[in-house]
């Protein structure tokens, strides 16, 4: 995957505030969807995907709190020079905002290898939290140095 900040500018500036500036995007997809079970998403795409995204549902209806209001299936965070917006989108196409937080209210908590990709952790101001995949290629220390992770 490829580093999509310029392409989230361009295509989903409708979306944005006047004047608001992307300064990293990545991709996230359901937890799982990279590490050791991402070969089962290369043989069954389509249901292995719909199953991790309700899994993330259910994990994020069970920790509750802001973590519940993050998508469970694939989207891009837009970290701005205001806001986290968070688009359900498959890194091309990008018609909503779902949800976005201040920037005071998500960090990000960890990042690591995860077989094909790297695991996220995020952590809320509320002391919820989400974990999500990401393939490889994306602007991680962008991510890391906006939202003060490692």
């Amino acid at each position: 995957m490829a580093d999509i900040t310029r392409r989230v500018q361009s295509r989903a500036s409708a979306l944005f505030e006047c004047g608001e500036v992307v300064a990293a995007a990545v991709l996230v997809e359901p937890r799982h969807t990279y590490g050791i079970g991402s070969v089962a998403v290369a043989v069954l795409p389509r249901t292995r995907t719909l199953g991790l995204s309700r899994k993330a549902a259910e994990s994020g209806r069970l920790e509750g709190g802001t973590a519940a209001t993050f998508p469970s299936g694939p989207c891009v965070m837009a970290i701005t020079d205001r806001r986290v917006a968070v688009i359900p989108s498959n890194g091309l196409r990008f018609t909503e905002i779902r949800v976005s937080y201040a920037l005071s209210d998500i960090r990000l908590t960890g990042s690591r290898s995860a077989g094909l990709g790297r695991r996220l952790h995020f952590s809320f101001a509320d002391t919820t939290g989400v974990v999500v995949d990401a393939q490889r290629g994306q602007p991680f220390e962008a991510l890391a140095t906006l939202l003060g992770g490692r």
